[in-house]
């Protein structure tokens, strides 16, 4: 039986696979959507981080969200009051809506959550999507269930990555210039192979019998050929590009 981190990891290239067949940001957003409700999950929304004095509707990227739902989260200005979205400001790490702790006299977050539930969104979770700036967005995905596993949280996250750097990052594929901006020296390119097998830069020096900080130096020259913010966005940038391949 195939082990979690070799399902992520394949479910990860047929996610990439699909979007390469995207032909404008719509498909990518139809595509994610799929993909996500074949991991449970029933609605999704990506929204650009509001400024002070915006509201979340005019930040809205897509939205699949019931429809009486968003409009009750906007008019009521939820996003401002809502504990798990203002976790997104704490975190550079995927996080399940259940995971946010709550304190008891958070009466309006309390309430949130059990508004949420009127409209099938018992759980969830959340995908902070960071450029080297700080928090750019973030996609939030709704479930009608409780039983979201680490692996559902980690291919979520990744597959997340892959959609939004496609469709808006700066090797997206809409832009006039479509060619690759980088590429991988053979040592870089095992080591983003071996951070896609899940291995940590200790287990990835064993391997290749180098140290650790040598490791390290490589995948942090991969992050900055990709513009990945850390490792998890420059292995979707190289699988993404084809730069490893499982």
């Amino acid at each position: 039986m195939k082990n979690s981190t070799m399902r992520v990891v394949e479910g990860v290239f047929s996610f990439a696979d699909l979007i390469s067949e995207a032909t404008d940001r719509q498909d990518i957003f139809d595509i994610l959507g799929k993909f996500s409700r074949k991991l449970g999950f029933n609605s999704f929304l990506m929204v650009q981080i509001p400024a002070p004095g915006e509201t979340l509707s005019e930040n809205t990227i897509f939205n699949h969200w019931p429809d009486e739902w968003f409009e009750r989260y906007n008019r009521k200005n939820y996003f401002n009051e809502d504990a798990v979205a203002n976790n997104l400001f704490k975190t550079a790490l995927p996080y399940r809506w259940r995971d946010v702790p709550l304190q008891q006299d958070d009466i309006t977050s309390q309430k949130i959550q059990r508004e949420a539930r009127e409209f099938k969104l018992v759980d969830g979770c959340c995908v902070p999507i960071h450029s080297r700036g700080g928090l750019l967005s973030a996609i939030t995905f709704g479930a009608d269930h409780r039983n979201i596993h680490s692996p559902e949280l980690m291919l979520i996250y990744l597959i997340s990555s892959i959609a939004f750097h496609s469709a808006f990052g700066p090797h997206n594929r809409f832009k006039k210039d479509e060619r690759k901006k980088f590429w991988l020296t053979n040592r870089e390119r095992e080591c983003m192979q071996w951070v896609a097998e899940g291995k940590t830069s200790w287990e990835i020096g064993e391997i290749l019998g180098i140290a650790k900080s040598t490791v390290d130096d490589y995948i942090a020259s991969v992050c900055l050929k990709t513009n990945g913010v850390n490792r998890t966005q420059a292995l979707v940038e190289c699988i993404r590009f084809r730069e490893i391949c499982i």
